[in-house]
């Protein structure tokens, strides 16, 4: 039987210690990303290609969605200040025809009240789940590719995301109007 001397031993202790360490404390791959997966920082930038859980569209895509009247809710997610008990905002803000606007719900974290009102507003529009969901923003804007996600997190089933977002719509001179915020209950 082989022992081990105690400068051996102690540098197996040392080599065991850091690798235990390194694993404990080991920096996050990627500090954009919430541990759920959802983008908290750096929202205005570069999003990809493609989203695993939503299928991606363009703006002829939904354009032609949208003459052909098939049933689908499109979800302008742009964020607003939540302020003692409302959605405050001062300027106009535009959206693609028949858009229903929930603010907020694109963050990588939102509070209690804020998933509700998302789940509530999703239930309306797609009581079973089935309903086409065409989310977006803006160009480069993370908060579509969040609420696409939480909606795939909920059990939703038909989604779509249009990355480019409202942008791309305005670049290609289609039809806009102007929306207000779906109003949120305190």
């Amino acid at each position: 039987m082989q022992f081990l001397n105690k400068s051996s031993v102690i540098s197996l202790l040392c080599h065991c210690s850091l690798l235990c360490t390194a694993e404990v404390y080991a920096e996050p791959l990627d500090d954009n990303f919430s541990a759920d997966g959802y983008r908290i920082s750096n929202i205005r930038s570069p999003v990809p290609e493609s989203a695993e859980f939503a299928h991606t569209v363009s703006a002829l895509d939904i354009k032609e969605w949208l003459e052909q009247s098939k049933p689908a809710t499109l979800i302008d997610v742009y964020p607003l200040t939540w302020f003692e008990g409302m959605f405050f905002h001062t300027e106009e803000h535009i959206g693609i025809p028949t858009s229903l606007w929930l603010p907020n719900v694109g963050l990588g974290d939102i509070d209690t009240r804020t998933h509700t009102y998302f789940l509530t507003h999703l239930k309306k529009q797609s009581p079973d789940k089935k309903q086409p969901l065409i989310f977006y923003c803006r160009t480069d804007c993370w908060m579509s590719w969040n609420a696409a996600k939480r909606a795939r997190e909920m059990g939703y089933q038909n989604l779509y995301w249009y990355r480019e977002g409202i942008d791309d719509w305005i670049f290609r001179d289609l039809p806009i109007v102007p929306l207000t915020p779906t109003p949120m209950k305190p």
